[in-house]
């Protein structure tokens, strides 16, 4: 029996599902803030990027971000949220794990990647490019995602923004 997902052809494993449409929508679910599918996408995707236990810090970080996707938050003040963490709580990483994260499921259209120095964001950004075009369980997972250089803040055609074939645009 094949996936239930119209067009895939591979094998059902799953609820129904072959194992990468199983792994998207575990990866998709963040109700639960002691399951979050961002954490389990992390350690299967980036996991040297995710060597420890996750902290409840993290958790709540992201579990707080996904809420604000919620209908109820209409108003553009309801959708901002601000973080405070301690030095060494891997926020940049955090970061980079959610940048990540928009990109493979395009979920964002714009986003504007911002760190205490532009040379500190570029080389984020940098880093995440990187993974999307080289990393072959993002490739098994999301199949080929290409990102190619936009126009950055100079102007230029650099590395300080780029665009993925799922949509999402990086500055």
């Amino acid at each position: 029996m094949n996936c239930k997902i119209s067009g895939c052809s591979q094998p059902s494993e799953k609820d129904g599902l072959c194992n990468i449409h199983y792994h998207r929508s575990i990866w998709l679910d963040n109700s639960d803030i002691n399951d979050l599918g961002i954490l389990d996408f992390a350690q299967k995707i980036v996991p040297e990027w995710v060597r420890n236990e996750t902290p409840d810090f993290h958790k709540k970080f992201f579990w707080r971000g996904f809420q604000l996707y919620k209908k109820t938050h209409i108003n553009k003040y309801d959708r901002l949220m601000a973080e405070i963490a301690f030095r060494g709580a891997a926020k940049t990483t955090d970061a980079k794990i959610l940048l990540l994260y928009l990109c493979c499921f395009g979920l964002e259209k714009f986003i504007v990647y911002g760190s205490e120095t532009n040379t500190m964001a570029v080389q984020d950004i940098f880093e995440v490019r990187r993974e999307l075009s080289t990393n072959p369980r993002i490739r098994h997972y999301f199949g080929i995602l290409n990102s190619k250089k936009v126009k950055g803040q100079d102007g230029q055609w650099s590395r300080d923004a780029f665009m993925t074939n799922t949509g999402t645009c990086v500055l």
